[in-house]
């Protein structure tokens, strides 16, 4: 089984974690310095402490926070990890005072993140033409 623990995780982790999911990453400095600017994250880990998951929060640290970087393993999808990561980071941000969370959601998990209290609104999630 797994157990979620509160710490960021390594950059090879991070790296490894998202290459499970078929995700890119970037260069390894431009991980590390996104891995620290992380206002919270949280891994989970097999009873041997192998990573099998994680999640991030980064924002302003007063009002403003947004979930990234939930991944889980292949191997471990389907036996309540996200839900719990999820569920972790939302906690910590309800406890935190932030104002507002918010994430992107692919059209797959839309349904998953409603179950855990978050809504579509009329916003849309953009970035700048040519950034990564």
């Amino acid at each position: 089984m797994w157990q979620i623990v509160s710490r960021r995780p390594t950059v090879e982790e991070y790296v490894e974690l998202r290459r499970s999911v078929g995700w890119p990453s970037p260069d390894v400095d431009r991980c590390s310095r996104a891995l620290m600017a992380s206002a919270y994250a949280v891994v989970g880990v097999t009873g041997e402490g192998a990573p099998v998951g994680m999640g991030r929060l980064v924002g302003d640290g007063a009002a403003y926070l947004f979930m990234v970087d939930v991944v889980v393993s292949p191997e471990v999808q389907g036996l309540g990890l996200s839900g719990a990561l999820t569920d972790a980071l939302a906690a910590w941000a309800a406890d935190s005072g932030a104002g507002h969370v918010a994430l992107a959601a692919a059209p797959d998990v839309v349904a998953f993140y409603a179950r855990r209290g978050f809504a579509l609104d009329e916003s849309s999630y953009m970035r700048q033409v040519g950034s990564r």
